[in-house]
């Protein structure tokens, strides 16, 4: 969506330089510029990747839920549906958490939360299930949330599941961006957990243009309006 915008913003740029408005162009030009070489957003990111402070790694203990939130599915270049970036660090991150609970004698549950947003054949919890298998974590230990369309959806409908047994420590499992909006809304349903970070995604501003800048921008701008969102509804009311 981004990406369309940026491009629709070169056409009106065009467009008015032909009516004699060189200005706007260059603003225009300048605009996309600092988008494409990070300026723009990676500082945004940054300062979300570093909001919520690092925790030490978890000591676990007794029955313990890990919780790994969805980050979207895509299709490969045989066409078959695998994780996206984020949501393979993820199940990286997840399936080693869940390696070291069995490894600290505690009873471990891996609770996988992703419905089908994106309108794929298979929800997320369902496609994330053989690689979170194929790294060690039994089937019998795994439980899917194939509903939730969103971050909000991600803690109602998990902390249902949660609430449904008693856990002594829930970890919850997601990218350094995601975060800050995740713990509102898993707090906002009255959960205590235990947050862990999978991976982060700021770099460095340049001078050369990357499309790694781009898909950068577009998170952290998702993120922040999410993140206003939430004081928003809360502010009115809705949540």
């Amino acid at each position: 969506m981004l990406v369309a915008f940026v491009a629709l913003l070169w056409l009106v740029a065009i467009a008015v330089s032909r009516r004699h408005r060189p200005t706007t162009c260059v603003a225009a030009a300048l605009f996309a510029y600092l988008l494409c070489t990070g300026w723009l957003g990676e500082p945004a990111l940054h300062a979300l990747e570093t909001r919520v402070p690092a925790a030490s790694p978890p000591r676990y203990a007794g029955n313990v839920a890990i919780v790994l939130l969805g980050g979207g599915t895509e299709y490969d270049d045989t066409h078959r549906l695998v994780p996206k970036f984020d949501a393979w660090r993820r199940i990286d991150a997840a399936a080693a958490q869940f390696v070291l609970c069995r490894a600290q004698h505690a009873h471990c549950t891996l609770v996988v939360s992703g419905g089908n947003p994106q309108k794929h054949e298979q929800s997320e919890a369902a496609n994330y299930q053989p690689h979170l298998v194929s790294r060690g974590v039994p089937a019998a230990n795994i439980m899917l949330e194939p509903d939730s369309l969103n971050t909000y959806e991600n803690a109602r409908n998990t902390g249902a599941i949660l609430r449904r047994h008693h856990y002594d420590q829930i970890v919850l499992i997601t990218s350094a961006y995601h975060l800050p909006r995740t713990l509102l809304d898993f707090h906002h349903f009255g959960l205590d957990i235990v947050p862990c970070v999978s991976n982060h995604r700021w770099r460095h501003p340049g001078w050369r243009p990357r499309l790694a800048h781009v898909v950068n921008t577009s998170i952290a701008w998702h993120e922040w309006i999410g993140l206003a969102q939430f004081h928003v509804y809360r502010r009115i009311g809705w949540f």
